[in-house]
């Protein structure tokens, strides 16, 4: 994987985004607070990078018009990554039926 930064005017940070298949996004990055709600309490955390994609350039055709990404690797990138601390590093998901 590789990140790559695009020269913008600020405060637009325009990337390009390598995957091991071949595939590349384009698109901008920012940070924003993520709220997780736990049932019990509602978790706050500031500063959580995000991209937003432009561009897509995947081989896989049946994979062109995915909605949205989120990394759960050990990329610093990841969501897992980035909110690691406060749930130490312990993170479940549910995947519905496609």
């Amino acid at each position: 994987m590789e990140l790559r930064t695009i020269v913008a005017p600020a405060p637009t940070l325009l990337v390009q985004y390598s995957y091991g298949d071949n595939s590349k996004v384009e698109g901008v990055l920012a940070s924003e607070t993520l709220l997780l709600d736990t049932g019990a309490d509602t978790i706050k955390h500031e500063g959580i990078v995000f991209g937003c994609v432009h561009h897509e350039d995947n081989p896989d055709s049946a994979l062109r018009k995915v909605p949205g990404l989120v990394g759960l690797g050990r990329d610093p990138l990841s969501l897992v990554k980035q909110i690691g601390s406060s749930i130490d590093g312990k993170f479940a998901y549910c995947l519905p039926p496609y």
